[in-house]
């Protein structure tokens, strides 16, 4: 039987607003986790870009006889002295470097990876007209913390400590400004990420990690060459980028 007009009912107002008051408060309760979900959806996709970083930095130093790509590190005639030899280096890991005696390829440069590889899916480097969201250890071919020779660690293979010695870091993309990334003991010459309130981070013997910040000043760039003294997160970062020849 039909029913009649008379016996329907609407929703009185108080009754929609209950309902919308419900609807809020269970947005409000699973926005935050939702938030929280997309950013370690995109932290992944950042570990699983440098993952494929590692693998073709791997390829490419077993086609170059272990040498680092976009590495170049050569002797030349000292221009003062012609009988003294200097150092001529150059380290673009990304799109390769080019020294006195001709062109190291770099893993984008020479195809390894594709260039949309190196954009840090939480980061702006396309809003910025950056080429990168990366940047490698510079004391892989210059360590004069150790005073150790030019070249000491310009091959994988001569790397004392690879599963402790950075190779790519996730680098805040206000501080980039070349393709080398290094701090200092309390000094911050670059800045490393915020992005994941942590940074993934690679390391020569080629896995990768996720590093959570506890310091509330890193991955806030100011200015290159910035102290900040008692972070633990810099101490870390510097005994990781140039750790001992001797365990």
């Amino acid at each position: 039987m039909a029913m009649s007009p008379t016996s329907r009912r609407a929703f009185t107002l108080i009754e929609l607003l209950v309902v919308i008051a419900i609807i809020s408060l269970l947005v409000s309760i699973l926005m935050p986790s939702l938030s929280k979900a997309k950013e370690l959806a995109r932290t992944s996709v950042c570990a699983t870009q440098m993952r494929t970083m590692m693998l073709a930095t791997m390829m490419y130093t077993e086609d170059n006889n272990q040498r680092w790509p976009g590495l170049v590190f050569e002797p030349i005639p000292d221009p003062n002295d012609p009988s003294k030899t200097v150092w001529a280096q150059a380290w673009n890991l990304f799109s390769g470097a080019t020294g006195p005696r001709g062109h190291c390829p770099g893993l984008v440069k020479d195809k390894w990876v594709e260039p949309e590889q190196t954009h840090c899916p939480s980061g702006d480097a396309k809003k910025r007209r950056l080429n990168i969201s990366y940047t490698a250890n510079m004391y892989i071919w210059f360590n004069p913390n150790l005073m150790e020779p030019f070249g000491r660690r310009a091959f994988r293979t001569n790397i004392p400590q690879p599963d402790k010695t950075l190779l790519i870091v996730e680098e805040e993309e206000a501080s980039i400004a070349n393709e080398q990334f290094a701090v200092r003991t309390d000094e911050w010459w670059r800045m490393v990420s915020g992005r994941h309130r942590g940074a993934n981070m690679s390391f020569t013997d080629l896995h990768v990690e996720f590093w959570k910040w506890q310091w509330p000043s890193t991955g806030v760039f100011i200015a290159h060459n910035t102290f900040d003294y008692g972070n633990p997160d810099l101490d870390r970062i510097n005994r990781a980028m140039c750790p001992p020849a001797v365990p």
